[in-house]
């Protein structure tokens, strides 16, 4: 048996506190004081993350989301912004003890490998690896594929993001489930009617290729196997600790 991993399965909640929960992971990790831990989680409405590098100004159309109220969430981590809604959403720390402690190009493709096993083994046969250009000109996490990251019959159906701290980093993401396009895309503010137009012909979600559905428990406990198969991790449920909770608690106060 390899390497012990502690396993957080949650519920769907607020943006706010997924992202402080990731956040709170993330400085436990650095500080030596965890496990690699492997979560899993949901949203409990519509939102939009963008990264912490990301502005608001000039291309969020903040009237659409007041008006719709899906609240808007900073991550812990870079990328392009994301709309999370009918999805499955992972995280993945690691603190440098970890024998899986690498660079991110490493730490991503790790994870995308058992992201592509998790879908293979309930039946879904994706475009891992197949990579095309995204558009410059869009913030949208899906308009970007890069040779990490999963598609499927074209459409990414899988987003990531990572960030990497002095003796930690993380990866987590969303496998999209089903997509609202409509709701998606009027999140932003377009420019050009071609780049909205795009972004609509590289978004999807499992559900909308597949003749019988699969739920977010399905592609959850494939993943967790995925994990355990590819590389031999054993997986101990746990939950957060008192001063991860504590911080998290902090973020959102």
């Amino acid at each position: 048996m390899g390497e012990v991993w502690r396993l957080i399965e949650d519920g769907p909640a607020p943006g706010e506190w997924n992202m402080a929960v990731d956040t709170a992971l993330l400085e436990s990790a650095e500080a030596g004081a965890s496990a690699p831990t492997l979560r899993l989680y949901g949203w409990d409405r519509a939102t939009l993350s963008i990264g912490y590098l990301q502005e608001k100004d000039g291309w969020i159309d903040l009237e659409y989301l007041e008006k719709n109220r899906i609240p808007v969430v900073r991550r812990p981590t870079g990328g392009r912004a994301l709309v999370h809604d009918d999805e499955v959403t992972y995280s993945v720390t690691i603190p440098s003890s970890s024998p899986f402690y690498g660079s991110l190009r490493q730490i991503y493709g790790m994870v995308t490998e058992a992201i592509v096993k998790a879908l293979d083994d309930i039946g879904v046969k994706t475009d891992a690896g197949k990579a095309r250009p995204g558009s410059r000109n869009s913030a949208l996490c899906h308009s970007a594929k890069t040779s990490f990251e999963i598609s499927l019959k074209g459409r990414k159906i899988v987003c990531g993001a990572q960030r990497r701290l002095k003796s930690s980093a993380i990866q987590h993401g969303a496998i999209a489930l089903g997509v609202d396009k409509e709701r998606a895309l009027s999140c932003f503010i377009w420019g050009d009617e071609k780049w909205r137009e795009m972004a609509e012909g590289k978004i999807g979600g499992l559900n909308d290729f597949l003749e019988k559905p699969v739920s977010a428990q399905e592609v959850a406990q494939a993943l967790i196997k995925s994990f355990e198969k590819l590389y031999e991790i054993e997986f101990k449920k746990g939950e957060l600790t008192r001063i991860e909770r504590a911080t998290a608690d902090a973020l959102t106060g």
